[in-house]
């Protein structure tokens, strides 16, 4: 015997849109490596006698932007449609890339260099916030 569809508010529907899906599980990796990241500078690098209170808060500072960011693709698959959500998402991934990348680089290697990049990546995530509320204006 066949039973109806349950139609109920916490049903989950599935995402249909490709793209949709793709940035969905993008954020979602992005925000699980984040609490991976997190776990590793609260617990692994804190023994580490390279690693001082400088580096362990620009650590933090890379994860928590990583965290946020990848919500933010988490948001943009949800929240618009074509080519907003699609440029969105893709200022905040290749933002987290660079800002936080950069500064997990800084924190490891201590190459100050690496810092001349982070508003690069930073500049992108902002960017990302703009074309969310732009495009929930006009697509």
């Amino acid at each position: 015997m066949d039973r109806p569809l349950n139609h109920s508010a916490a049903s989950f529907t599935p995402m249909v849109n490709p793209s949709q899906a793709l940035w969905f599980r993008l954020g979602c990796l992005g925000a699980c490596i984040g609490v991976f990241t997190g776990a590793f500078g609260a617990h692994g690098l804190k023994s580490r006698s390279d690693i001082g209170p400088y580096e362990l808060e620009v650590w933090e500072k890379a994860v928590r932007y990583q965290m946020y960011h990848s919500f933010g693709i988490v948001i943009a698959s949800m929240a618009h449609k074509g080519s907003g959500r699609n440029w969105a998402a893709i200022c905040f991934l290749i933002g987290i890339l660079i800002f936080s990348g950069s500064l997990y680089a800084l924190a490891l290697t201590h190459i100050k260099k690496l810092g001349a990049i982070t508003p690069i990546g930073g500049f992108l995530m902002a960017g990302g916030w703009l074309v969310m509320a732009i495009s929930s204006v006009y697509f």
